[in-house]
């Protein structure tokens, strides 16, 4: 069995809620010494967020950075969602700032979560300046 297969197991957890087992594949990985990918990290990461538990996903993802596994939209998206589930808005905008940091395109999702986080927070100036660069990149909002 190889990174690739790990994770592949790793996403089916994710997408049938098995959180724990999620980050207990995750951590074999990383016991047996196979490079951690960046699939691996998104499943483990998006497994926690879609059960409420934000610092694991969280931590999931400083692990991720530690290990230098490369982030894309699709890590900034789950740390985004996970901040906004825990209503942690400054935290869902750092990770939204991120990902121009890192030189990233956002993306529809990206939008998306971001504008729900600061609806819910009643940051109108902040949901203003997310439409406004979804209209600077074209992209229009998911329903």
């Amino acid at each position: 069995m190889n990174y690739y297969h790990h994770g592949a197991t790793i996403a089916a957890c994710a997408r049938t809620s098995k959180w724990i087992e999620a980050t207990q594949l995750l951590t074999v990985m990383a016991q047996n010494e196979f490079e951690s990918n960046r699939i691996a990290f998104n499943a483990s990461m998006s497994a926690w967020e879609k059960v409420g538990e934000w610092e694991q996903s969280l931590q999931l993802y400083a692990a991720g950075v530690q290990r230098m596994v490369e982030s894309n939209a699709v890590t900034f998206n789950a740390a985004i969602s996970a901040c906004q589930k825990a209503k942690k808005w400054e935290k869902a905008l750092q990770f939204f700032s991120m990902v121009s940091q890192k030189g990233l395109e956002s993306d529809r999702i990206s939008f998306s979560i971001s504008i729900t986080a600061w609806e819910k927070a009643v940051e109108w100036e902040r949901e203003l300046m997310i439409f406004r660069e979804i209209a600077q990149t074209h992209q229009a909002p998911e329903a």
